[in-house]
């Protein structure tokens, strides 16, 4: 009876001691402050790729003119080079006489002056019809070279478009899930001091959890069970309940696949049973209070039963000691 009454005071200390932590509220700040800047670069992109857009609509208009200005440019290239068919067979139906044998041909000096100035008229036409046809040609060129031109402009701006979309997309997916992240985070921990803690500390168990004080309670082989058993669905998220540093990490034995992490507030902590561990999570590594380490499952001697985590609290290494008031205080039981 005794304990029950020193355990329920215990209890009832760690809840009154309990304040929301001003990191929290810091980085839930922070995480505030990092979505606006976002959705500042997102109107910055979304003007971007506006611009681009228009970009492009004018290249494909101006693509759209060049295509018009070659088919008047091969149509005058017809007549040009149908004109000059009609004088070489005109040429041809005259005979192979000169020009010099055309004009004395005639005996009438007045004939000939006139068959001279129509000569001369015509090889003016004809050289006319030719340079024509040349400088057609010229500018037929020109204008494939200059589409071409455009249409590799027009394929990199359509690639620079692809290129800002899918980098705002990366970094728009990255930003939120960092958000969800900190979010969680922020809300999971708690400012507790009482004379056993001090500082942050967070669930070591996501929702949904639920358990008891089985402190000392009988176990096979004659042993007492040294930890808390906190009950959850299996996969469910396990976290530092502490910022520390995770010391050891290994699989067999009776506690399965096993975590230890040291705090930075002196403690030695003990997660065991778990399914797997969070991706990036190795000896050394160090974490904050609330960031994901594992997750829950029914590994070692649990095996078969319901998943949970097996949690203890060792101060300064040392043995064990009731753990169910800091898990309580951490989840805000």
């Amino acid at each position: 009876m005794r304990s029950r009454t020193v355990t329920s005071a215990l209890t009832a200390l760690l809840l009154v001691s309990f304040v929301a932590p001003a990191s929290g509220l810091t980085e839930l700040k922070s995480v505030r402050e990092e979505r606006a800047a976002l959705e500042e670069r997102i109107l910055d992109a979304a003007e971007e790729i506006e611009d681009l857009e228009e970009r492009i609509a004018l290249a494909e208009q101006e693509l759209e003119s060049l295509a018009d200005e070659d088919e008047r440019l091969l149509a005058e290239l017809g007549v040009a080079n149908a004109a000059l068919i009609a004088r070489t067979r005109a040429a041809f139906m005259r005979g192979d006489t000169t020009s010099i044998e055309s004009l004395i041909s005639g005996d009438d000096p007045g004939e000939i002056a006139e068959r001279a100035v129509m000569l001369e008229s015509l090889a003016m036409r004809d050289r006319a019809v030719i340079e024509s046809a040349s400088v057609l040609r010229v500018g037929l060129e020109q204008n494939r070279q200059l589409r071409a031109g455009r249409l590799a402009e027009l394929d990199g701006l359509r690639g620079s478009l692809d290129a800002n979309l899918a980098a705002l997309n990366a970094d728009l997916d990255s930003v939120r899930s960092e958000e969800r992240t900190l979010v969680l985070k922020a809300a999971n921990q708690r400012e507790i001091k009482t004379s056993f803690a001090n500082g942050i500390y967070s669930c070591p168990v996501g929702n949904p959890v639920f358990f008891r004080n089985t402190w000392g309670a009988g176990r096979s082989g004659g042993r007492s069970h040294k930890g808390v058993d906190m009950m959850a669905p299996h996969g469910t998220p396990i976290y530092a309940i502490h910022a520390g540093r995770v010391t050891r990490m290994k699989t067999g034995g009776l506690g399965g696949i096993v975590l230890y992490m040291y705090g930075n507030d002196g403690n030695q902590y003990y997660y065991a049973h778990l399914a797997s561990y969070a991706p990036g999570i190795r000896p050394g590594s160090y974490v904050d209070a609330g960031d994901l380490i594992a997750y829950n499952g029914d590994t070692g001697n649990a095996r078969g039963g319901s998943p949970h985590l097996h949690f203890e609290v060792h101060p300064g290494g040392g043995s064990a000691v009731n753990p169910y008031f800091w898990a309580a205080a951490a989840c805000g039981r």
